[in-house]
């Protein structure tokens, strides 16, 4: 099974691809702002236009579907925070490996990104005029663009790369000094001693816990045992509980001379008596099933040894060699689970030119106040495909091989000299085509996490776009524009060529797309703004920014750019 999970994952990661795109459109795709208007006030019965600009646009926090502000890392996973389990079908794994490994049950991944792109557009708009009054035109530009989806430090409950907990959270060794001489000390968070199974090998006590609040095998009072030695004072106080109310390793020294600890006072039923920081020993006496039942107290306490003479009591070496043995089996981390089986969360940065997007259009001057313009167009996929799936963070500079079809109109309204006003919408339908994305599992909740399998996507979007130009009444040449756009996409079309996938643990188990849908509708609001000043008649300067308040489900982006339009 092993084997066979490689081989799929190998050869979906060689035919793969996604596309869907992360960010709003960019807002040199068409050209500088002030283009239109710079256009139709142009008298050339042909004219060529070429402009060039750079830009830069960046990301670290979102809007998600309720429109709230939120890490970035929400789009990818639907969540900020999560547990690694929520990546499997039902949101649990195989009994066999909760029970080996009690981080999946308690880590809580947090992994933080932020969005870096930037990059240059050229572009070229060939225009004849006719009839004093329409316009007919071709239009063509082309990104180029370097983007890097960068890793930030995580937010989760623990100290991993992804911010999930690790054994060194929950288990400490080290050498101690008691009595004059050098033992070797641990402590042991009973919460994680409690998960942990009685051994990892093949064998029929692979399925027993290695604590056990109430031991049959120690008549007449069932007491409390770990790694089947009693750790009552029946047995002379071999060990002792030492309470952390932070969870967190406990401060000073942890092993304690066994005539010290047969003095401690008891620890009560369900292990809440202890101040933080102080010890209590297990009292053969009292039925600890309570605080087997109450995972609350026992994140809190602590397992530390008892010395004899010159090193630790019998009964807690036998717990410490067990510890080590079953640890040995159990990844460090949680999220080596992914890792595994080949998936990555580390920064990704992709570079290269993007796809190649043509328009044509006719206008006509209703007046000469008024202009009005149709165009349709085709974004062709230049771009190279994004092929490696594993990385989560993989960012794609296109479509990924998707065509893309456009309609659209805008109208342009100048009721005096200094001012202009102008209205743009535009349709966009991206073709379907098949790609390789995370495989989404029946009852998971975490998408883009996942073996990679075979799937038929298409989605659709529009712009609008209202901006007012602005030029001095003495000074045409000089001017800016400020608008605002809204976008908006449809939810992906989204199909799975497959009912079911294997996951990261082998088992074949059925897909649901639903998830994998989940949030990718998205709408932005963006105000936008520009600046611009003619050096010559045929040569223009501008720059400008802009920047995402509001949206569901879409970066908030920051935009800046500069660059230069050529009248020829």
């Amino acid at each position: 099974m092993t084997r066979l999970l490689r081989i799929c994952i190998v050869l979906a990661i060689y035919f793969s691809a996604q596309a869907r795109q992360l960010v709003t459109p960019l807002d040199l795709q068409r050209g500088p702002l002030n283009k239109p208007y710079t256009d139709i006030s142009r008298n050339d019965s042909w004219l060529i236009n070429i402009w060039a600009g750079g830009y830069e646009r960046s990301a670290k926090q979102a809007y998600n579907h309720n429109g709230c502000e939120v890490p970035l890392s929400t789009l990818f996973f639907n969540k900020a925070n999560f547990n690694p389990q929520e990546a499997f079908a039902n949101s649990t794994v195989a009994a066999s490996t909760f029970t080996l490994n009690p981080l999946l049950a308690t880590s809580i991944l947090g992994p933080r990104v932020r969005y870096e792109e930037k990059g240059a557009v050229v572009g070229l708009d060939v225009q004849h005029c006719f009839h004093e009054c329409w316009r007919l035109g071709v239009r063509a530009s082309i990104p180029a663009k370097k983007i890097r989806i960068k890793r930030l430090p995580s937010h989760g409950n623990g100290m991993s790369d992804l911010g999930g907990e690790t054994i060194d959270e929950f288990l400490g060794e080290r050498i101690e000094t008691v009595n004059g001489a050098a033992i070797k000390s641990f402590a042991y968070r009973l919460d994680f001693l409690t998960k942990l199974p009685y051994t990892c090998k093949p064998c029929p006590t692979a399925s027993l816990p290695i604590v056990n609040y109430a031991d049959t095998d120690f008549p007449p009072n069932n007491p409390i045992s770990i790694s089947k030695q009693d750790i009552t004072n029946q047995s002379g106080t071999p060990v002792s509980a030492l309470e952390s109310t932070s969870g967190s390793l406990p401060r000073g020294p942890w092993a304690i001379p066994e005539a010290t600890a047969q003095a401690l006072p008891i620890l009560n039923a369900d292990g809440s008596n202890l101040p933080d920081q102080g010890r209590g020993r297990f009292a053969s006496s009292v039925v600890y099933t309570p605080l087997g039942n109450d995972s609350a107290h026992q994140a809190m306490l602590f397992i530390v040894p008892s010395v004899v003479g010159t090193t630790t009591t019998q009964e807690a070496r036998v717990i410490q060699a067990q510890v080590e043995e079953v640890l040995v089996c159990i990844a460090p981390e949680a999220e080596d689970i992914f890792a595994n089986c080949g998936i990555s969360f580390s920064s990704q940065s992709l570079s290269g030119a993007g796809d190649l997007d043509t328009e044509f259009y006719t206008g006509h001057f209703f007046s000469p106040c008024f202009y009005v313009e149709g165009y349709a167009g085709v974004r062709w996929p230049t771009a190279k495909r994004s092929n490696k799936p594993q990385f989560v963070f993989r960012p794609s500079l296109g479509n990924n091989g998707h065509y893309e079809l456009k309609a659209g109109a805008q109208a342009i309204w100048k009721p005096c000299r200094w001012a202009a006003l102008r209205g743009d919408i535009t349709g966009h339908g991206v073709l379907r085509a098949s790609e390789c994305v995370a495989a989404s599992f029946v009852g998971a909740q975490i998408k883009n996490i996942g073996t990679p399998v075979r799937a038929n996507v298409h989605w659709s979007y529009y712009l609008l776009h209202v901006d007012m130009l602005f030029t001095p009444p003495n000074c045409h040449g000089f001017g800016g524009v400020i608008g605002y756009e809204n976008y908006h996409k449809t939810c992906d079309h989204l199909n799975f060529c497959t009912s079911k996938a294997i996951d990261c643990l082998g088992v074949t188990q059925p897909l649901d797309a639903h998830l994998i849908r989940k949030n990718t509708n998205a709408t932005s609001h963006k105000v936008r703004g520009e600046a611009f000043i003619e050096l010559w008649r045929w040569l223009q300067v501008f720059g400008g920014a802009s920047k995402v308040f509001s949206g569901r489900n879409v970066p908030k982006e920051t935009e800046w750019y500069v660059g230069i339009n050529a009248y020829f």
